[in-house]
């Protein structure tokens, strides 16, 4: 297979023919406060050719030469705009859109894009989108949005995790402006980091990603910043059940250089912990989390530009025991959190080539300790982890005409992989008795990536889009190496329908052990060794996409082979791998993933949403567990089915709505127990035996379906200060009592009985926010 794709790129390099042709280039922007638009569509009507701008915003497309061309600009939200342009040579031509309800002409053009791009398994979701739908607590939550589309699972109820076509939450690329994110989520797991205010851009693409893309074996999920309003001062205020946030953007320099700020926070803290001591009496719960985003970014010249990200998030859980002992404290706090910063410098060279270069930093940790102390003695004991990445990548867009567009990079990545290690001290009257450290040393890794992605056009109706990437890794004095063809397909109909196909191979250099624990993350993030090896996916797709009116529809298959997973052994955990992580895991697991999604979306009108439907088989295997045999993954739901619909009263009064249903998850379950004796007593009297339980194959058994509906309703209004809005959500409005997990007890009667454990039931919220 890579030798045709090679061969295929040279042959098509070198075998199509090219008439004379121009390029006009240019930006579109926000005109009210200068913010690059991602994705706008920009159409030649007088050729029928259309081409969409890409994540700075900027655009390329190839006119005849020596016409009168009408060239238009559309994107979603905003008014559509048509400039005449005589293309006797290659020029410069920028749009500014100003902003307008979604007409059904941009809709359709957007659709029209989809036709006849290679884009497969691809999601576009509009923030503004995201802020309309239902949320639990108030809280507008990106991901939990994509989890509302084919393909996507959460996880357990209420989480921000996904889980794309069969992978775990380890092999998704997330990137905030550029950044691989290692841990997306607050208050365990319920509410993602991103602040859905600061936010521009979110794509998500399902496997079938072009080669510029690597490092993970399921999904992209590319998040882009907002950069800062270059007209005037603006900002945004909210307040809801579990979180507060702010923000202000606005110019340094008017049209030249502008700023974002936002912060957001769980405020509650202090009132859980003065409850809890209420409730518990000796015991006292305190817990916050926040965020921080900001950027910088400053127009050099009309061929420069530099931007400067940085986001910091941290949840601090606090538990801590009164006792009857004078000055005596026991607390047991555990804090988690990622930082990133970057810098990236977008050069236009000419109207045929745009670069962009980043340097950047990203790091996550975890500690959780005990801390002891009294009037005569102070102790302490920590546990450790996290993973530090210092990266730098170039890359570079050649546009040489319509029919071909050439993208190759390289980047180069440092990794400092702590997997895990206990820290002890202990003082008695200021005397140090105990002073140690102990578990796995640091691990430090290189990788170097490099790529070439070409999409070339061979006519108005067939388009590639062929990639390779190659990826090198070293680690403790081992090299791994790897080529990744990647390779695109579309053949369009007609101007509303189109037939794709996809063949991709991944591979991932890192691992990620979890444990099952329910709340607090114990994410173990460990590299690939020469015991673990690095990860690798092959995933075949095809698609047919049809334009309905004011329907768009689409019907994917996939198929996808995981190979070189790792996971615990039975009976260990985060703590006992701390130790050797290892010697305590399986190795060379393999995995399997194959389904059918189908999406049905409406852009336009008083009603919009969309309607998805997911079959999906999902397994895992690996040598030493379930004696061998292959068995469904934790989080393989056969049929799944969304739908999500809006409804705009008028310009002051929205209402949507979401109906989620999902088979169940499989689970393992004892069948069966008897006394076995312990041996040290000696005796099968009752008081002396212990119990053994039977099990049948792992996740043999299924959980109860899962379902649940959620409305929400937004009034707008504008006041002397801005646009204030008023949201109300009911989350689970009929009260389900879904199955969050199982387990088995004695009833009154002292019979064995299986019982469920349910996390939400119906939950009223609501909150208020100001746009000024």
């Amino acid at each position: 297979m890579k030798k045709i794709i090679l061969s295929v790129l040279v042959l098509l390099n070198f075998g199509v023919v090219f008439s004379q042709k121009v390029q006009i280039s240019g930006y579109v922007s926000d005109f009210e406060s200068g913010e690059r638009l991602i994705g706008a569509v920009i159409t030649d009507l007088t050729n029928d050719n259309s081409i969409s701008t890409n994540s700075y915003g900027y655009f390329i497309i190839d006119c005849p030469i020596n016409q009168e061309i009408k060239l238009q600009c559309s994107f979603i939200g905003f008014k559509q705009t048509t400039k005449i342009i005589k293309t006797d040579k290659s020029q410069i031509c920028n749009f500014d859109l100003k902003s307008d309800i979604a007409i059904e002409e941009v809709i359709v053009s957007a659709d029209k894009q989809k036709i006849s791009n290679t884009e497969m398994g691809t999601i576009s979701m509009p923030v503004s989108q995201v802020k309309l739908l239902p949320a639990l607590g108030g809280e507008s939550d990106i991901l939990k949005a994509i989890q509302m589309v084919p393909g996507v699972l959460g996880g357990t109820e209420g989480s921000s995790g996904l889980y794309v076509r069969g992978g775990g939450i380890d092999q998704n690329l997330i990137l905030l402006d550029d950044v691989p994110l290692y841990y997306v989520n607050h208050l365990g797991g319920f509410v993602s980091t991103f602040n859905s205010d600061a936010l521009n851009d979110v794509k998500l693409i399902k496997g079938s990603s072009p080669a510029r893309y690597g490092g993970r074996l399921s999904s992209v999920l590319d998040v882009r910043m907002k950069d800062g309003n270059m007209k005037k001062i603006t900002g945004n205020a909210t307040i809801s059940m579990i979180t507060s946030k702010f923000l202000i953007e606005g110019p340094i320099k008017k049209d030249t250089s502008s700023f974002l700020f936002s912060t957001r926070g769980l405020y509650w803290g202090f009132v859980y912990a003065g409850l809890s001591k209420i409730l518990f009496n000796d015991f006292m719960i305190n817990y916050n989390f926040y965020d921080v985003n900001a950027k910088f970014n400053r127009i050099i010249n009309k061929k420069n530009r530099i931007y400067l990200s940085f986001y910091y998030g941290d949840d601090n859980f606090v538990p801590r025991v009164f006792t009857d002992v004078k000055d005596e404290k026991i607390i047991f706090p555990t804090r988690w959190g990622n930082f990133l910063t970057s810098v990236r410098w977008n050069k236009t060279f000419n109207s045929k080539l745009f670069s962009n270069a980043t340097i950047l930093y990203t790091r996550y940790r975890y500690n959780n300790s005990i801390n002891y102390s009294n009037k005569q003695e102070k102790f302490n004991y920590s546990y450790l982890t996290g993973i530090n990445d210092f990266s730098a990548k170039y890359e570079l867009q050649y546009s040489a005409n319509n029919y071909l567009n050439i993208r190759l990079g390289a980047n180069y990545t440092y990794h400092e992989f702590n997997p895990g290690f206990f820290k002890e001290n202990k003082l008695e009257n200021d005397t140090i008795l105990l002073d140690t450290t102990y578990g796995n040393n640091k691990i430090y890794a290189q990788e170097a990536n490099s790529y070439i992605e070409n999409k070339i056009k061979i006519n108005d109706y067939i388009n590639f889009n062929l990639g390779l990437r190659f990826s090198n890794y070293f680690v403790e004095k081992q090299h791994f190496g790897a080529f990744e063809p990647r390779l695109l397909a579309n053949i369009k109909i007609n101007s509303t329908t189109s037939i794709k196909a996809s063949f991709t191979q991944n591979t991932q250099n890192i691992h990620l052990l979890t444990s099952s624990t329910v709340g607090m993350p114990v994410d173990l993030w460990v590299p690939a060794t020469a015991i673990a090896t690095p990860e690798k996916s092959t995933q075949y797709s095809i698609g047919f996409y049809k334009i309905f009116d004011k329907y768009f529809v689409s019907v994917e298959s996939y198929y996808k082979k995981m190979n070189n997973l790792i996971a615990y052994s039975e009976g260990y955990g985060h703590y006992g791998a701390a130790q050797n992580w290892q010697q305590k895991i399986e190795t060379k697991g393999k995995g399997t993933s194959y389904g059918l999604e189908i999406l049905v979306e409406k852009k336009s009108g008083d009603i919009t949403g969309w309607i998805s439907y997911t079959y999906a088989n999902t397994n895992r295997q690996f040598e030493n567990i379930n004696n061998g045999l292959a068995y469904p993954f934790k989080y393989d739901r056969r049929h799944t089915l969304n739908i999500v619909a809006n409804y705009k009263i008028s310009e002051k009064i929205n209402i949507s709505a979401s109906w989620v249903y999902g088979s169940g998850y499989p689970f393992t379950m004892a069948i069966g127990k008897y006394p076995y004796i312990d041996d040290e007593r000696n005796s099968f009297e009752p008081e002396f035996y212990d119990i053994a339980y039977i099990y049948p194959d792992k996740n043999s058994f299924r959980m109860r379906a899962f379902h649940h509906l959620d409305i929400s309703a937004n009034f707008t209004k504008k006041i002397k200060r801005g646009i204030r809005t008023w949201s109300i959500s009911i989350y689970n409005v009929y009260n389900r009592q879904n199955p969050f997990y199982y387990y088995m007890d004695t009833d009154q009667q002292n019979n064995w009985r299986l019982y469920q454990q349910s996390l939400f039931p119906i939950i009223p919220s609501i909150s208020y926010s100001l746009k000024f």
